[in-house]
């Protein structure tokens, strides 16, 4: 079970006062205009980020906070000190935001990174976390070289599909990808991604020193940045800052002032720029813009747009299970490739509902605005910011429990490595979604843990008959 928190430091104290006096402001609808929620928002983020600094070492929550900024907020801030204006929402279709609803969109923001907050304060950690990962395994030598053979074949094939694709994105388009793309690659390949990250997992599962990590954590980490020539540059990057994370919490504890962190903060705007403009065939013209962090803080901060739409649209919404919980019995449809009328009709994710409202056309020529995880919990409790602040704590701890089982069995590794990865990029997808990777991939545990287990029994029964040597 989780542990909690029975004393705060001061400067929690005087937090908890300050969130408990906004949250309540803006649950009875007591803020009239949106500015004053844009700076309370501004302040909220900024108390919590020095309070997570105390720590002086990187953990989960940061990240998550670092990603809460650069998708949802980083507008907010631009326009405070004057540079964009957040209430103009120009992806898929050009609208801006009324009074009201920048307003609403303010405080639903605030009141989710409050939720979230709350969970952080009061969850103690569990210091028992390395004892545990540190306590090997056992597996059998032979199948441990077989699975190995398997990560480095499955990685190959990886790479290779990887190349089709990104040939394909050359000649179609990036948006081709999700409109059923005729691929054309060997139907070998087909599951390649999966079954690859299926043996990573086992690998980094039973190999847990330095010198293996490094090594399995460096070839999915190159596997993820091919793939950002496909075009979905987020994957890598989140991939990128959970390992940062992942090392961090188990290996060596790494802190903001080191020099490493700093340049790859630096250098990461420039990656993601340069290989959007590949994608859409601009070549090196975006790294010649005026300000090429503001642009991109401008651009990426689009996802603000998902929380007021939704906001707006929500009422026109014709999905049959809350968008939070689709994810759980989307996995059981069958749907056609691509992005088709049958998402809308049968579907219950919200970036698709969304961007089929804002410009049908586009979504179904592969156009997308993405989803939030702020959005969906909105939605599916009924605009209710009351129940948006208790699911946000909720799910906070949930994220925390799974991060304090990672390594009590398998199974439960292989989830949390998917769900802390969503975690970190929830504020522009959800926490939930991946679980269509989750299911095989338990299925291989599932077929690991009974092969080993059968060999171990049969050994055991060997012994138990093999006649004794004493005379």
């Amino acid at each position: 079970m989780l542990q909690f928190k029975t004393r705060l430091r001061i400067s929690e104290m005087l937090y908890l006062i300050y969130a408990v006096l906004v949250s309540s402001l803006m649950l009875l609808n007591a803020i009239s205009d949106y500015r004053v929620s844009m700076y309370l928002l501004a302040i909220t983020f900024i108390w919590i980020v020095i309070l997570t600094l105390k720590h002086r070492n990187l953990s989960l929550y940061q990240l998550f906070l670092f990603t809460y900024f650069f998708f949802l907020l980083s507008r907010v801030f631009l326009t405070i000190f004057g540079y964009s204006d957040f209430r103009l929402c120009e992806y898929m279709q050009v609208n801006y935001m009324s009074p009201e609803l920048a307003l609403r969109t303010l405080n639903v923001l605030t009141v989710f990174l409050i939720g979230t907050s709350y969970a952080w304060l009061f969850y103690c950690g569990d210091k028992r976390c390395e004892e545990r990962y540190f306590k090997r395994k056992v597996i059998t030598p032979y199948f441990d070289h077989a699975y190995n053979m398997a990560f480095y074949i499955f990685f190959f094939m990886c790479l290779i599909k990887y190349i089709y694709i990104i040939r394909y994105v050359q000649s179609h388009g990036y948006l081709s990808m999700f409109n059923g793309a005729n691929l054309n690659f060997p139907v070998i390949l087909t599951g390649a991604t999966t079954l690859f990250e299926g043996f990573f997992l086992l690998m980094t599962y039973y190999h847990r020193d330095v010198k293996s990590i490094k090594f399995y954590f460096s070839l999915y980490i190159l596997s993820a940045i091919v793939r950002m020539f496909e075009g979905p540059r987020a994957f890598a990057l989140v991939l990128i800052l959970y390992t940062i994370y992942f090392w961090s919490h188990y290996y060596s504890e790494i802190k903001f002032t080191n020099w490493k962190i700093v340049l790859l903060v630096l250098l990461i705007p420039f990656v993601i720029t340069i290989i959007g403009s590949f994608r859409s065939g601009n070549g090196l013209k975006a790294l010649y813009e005026d300000n090429i962090y503001l642009e991109l803080l401008q651009r990426q901060g689009v996802s603000i747009s998902v929380v007021s739409n939704t906001i707006r649209l929500g009422k026109k919404f014709t999905n049959r299970i809350p968008f939070l919980f689709g994810y759980f019995t989307d996995i059981f449809l069958k749907l056609p490739p691509g992005q088709t009328i049958e998402d809308i009709t049968q579907g219950n994710y919200l970036g698709h509902h969304l961007s089929y409202l804002l410009n049908r056309n586009s979504f179904l020529n592969g156009g997308g605005i993405g989803s939030s995880i702020v959005a969906e919990v909105y939605d599916s409790f009924g605009g209710n910011l009351l129940f948006v602040l208790i699911a946000a704590i909720l799910i906070t701890l949930l994220v925390f429990y799974v991060e304090k089982i990672a390594y009590k069995s398998l199974f439960s590794y292989v989830i949390s490595f998917t769900m802390l990865r969503q975690f970190i990029f929830s504020p522009r997808d959800s926490v939930f979604k991946g679980l269509n990777m989750i299911i095989p991939e338990l299925f291989m545990c599932f077929c690991v843990v009974a092969l080993e287990s059968t060999v171990a029994k049969r050994k055991r029964r060997k012994e138990m008959i093999q006649p004794s040597d004493d005379v």
